[in-house]
């Protein structure tokens, strides 16, 4: 591993410790307390920012040139940030069931978890073509190919979050208690910007290429026929 690797590693790591403690500072001002229970949304809090922002670095860089030399971090904000998600799914699974209890809690909430799972298996999938020389095996058209369906993953993560923590994001839109949102619906808002700036791409992208596809046939068809020079043959 280069240094220029190893670095990107450990500032990754670093930026999803400084979004750990930044998440249970603002838990601990908006409800005066922290347990386990908080600190594990803390935990998806901060894994789940870094896989969007794995995925945003891409259109920040088109459109505003913001992360232009950031986008060598996708990969490794992305793992760390599923790390993260892994974590916060483990302390669900065995540290609090008392409030998880399986399987009560998946034939009471079957989308939730459905959504989920098919997130994690999703940001599985990218985890593995992403390492283990597998880029270079099946090429970088397919390469990316698989890692945009992180997207979708994105999207199944949402839906997650809106059916389980939608009652207390409508508490707070209603009667703004307490006075600092819920950190779900911080993320929630973060990742619809995250899809839209991805549709935003694409259509900019495809917008281009037909103008550049009209642009070659304009000028193909310009071009004026000449009839075939006379070519004089040997006695």
């Amino acid at each position: 591993m280069s240094w220029r690797t190893l670095r990107l590693w450990v500032l990754s790591s670093l930026w999803g410790v400084i979004l750990l403690l930044l998440a249970s500072g603002y838990i601990i001002i908006q409800t005066n307390h922290i347990d386990l229970f908080l600190f594990n949304h803390a935990i998806a809090f901060a894994g789940l920012f870094l896989i969007n922002m794995s995925h945003a670095l891409s259109g920040m860089s088109y459109f505003w040139k913001i992360g232009a030399s950031k986008l060598a971090w996708r990969k490794e904000l992305g793992v760390v940030g599923f790390v993260m998600a892994l974590l916060h799914g483990t302390i669900s699974a065995f540290f609090l069931k008392p409030i998880y209890v399986f399987p009560d809690f998946i034939f009471d909430n079957p989308l939730p978890f459905i959504a989920s799972s098919s997130a994690v298996l999703i940001f599985t999938m990218m985890f593995i073509v992403s390492n283990f020389g597998i880029p270079r095996k099946i090429g970088g058209i397919l390469w990316r190919q698989l890692l945009r369906v992180g997207y979708a993953g994105i999207l199944l993560v949402m839906i997650h979050m809106f059916i389980l923590a939608g009652p207390a994001w409508k508490n707070w839109l209603i009667r703004f208690q307490p006075v600092l949102p819920p950190l779900s619906l911080i993320l929630f808002v973060f990742s619809v910007f995250v899809l839209l700036l991805r549709i935003a791409l694409w259509y900019s992208l495809r917008k281009k290429t037909v103008q550049t596809t009209s642009t070659i046939t304009t000028q193909s068809s310009s071009i004026p026929n000449r009839p075939p020079t006379a070519v004089s043959m040997p006695n």
